[in-house]
């Protein structure tokens, strides 16, 4: 981090703060490509944990509401509510996924390109 310019200026825990002036150039923790694609690995494994998560929730949800259709239990709000919520995270976090992973395939490529 010194030699990109930046500077430490706190710390809490694990988290540490820097800052860099902004004649430095372009802060950017991972400069290189092979720390970027280890970053969006990271990144992928854990949308792709959370949209699965959030996944089996959202089919969970679905099971109820099927039990308590058939079953001639009134649905309530609250229910469809959390369907519709794990709904959206499955499907942001996946998007997300999939983001990072053309992303890291790109890396591959313009590796491939500088090896």
């Amino acid at each position: 981090m010194e030699e990109s310019g930046a500077e430490p200026i706190s710390t809490w825990y694990r988290w540490v703060y820097f800052r860099k002036r902004s004649e430095g150039g372009k802060f950017e923790i991972y400069n290189d490509i092979d720390s970027k694609m280890a970053y969006f690995k990271r990144l992928c494994a854990l949308y792709f944990v959370i949209g699965i998560v959030e996944l089996c929730f959202a089919l969970t949800m679905i099971g109820i509401i099927v039990y308590n259709f058939l079953s001639g239990v009134p649905q309530t709000a609250l229910t469809i509510f959390v369907l519709g919520l794990s709904s959206i995270v499955a499907v942001v976090c996946f998007n997300l996924w999939n983001l990072y992973r053309k992303k890291i395939k790109k890396l591959k490529q313009e590796k491939n390109v500088w090896a």
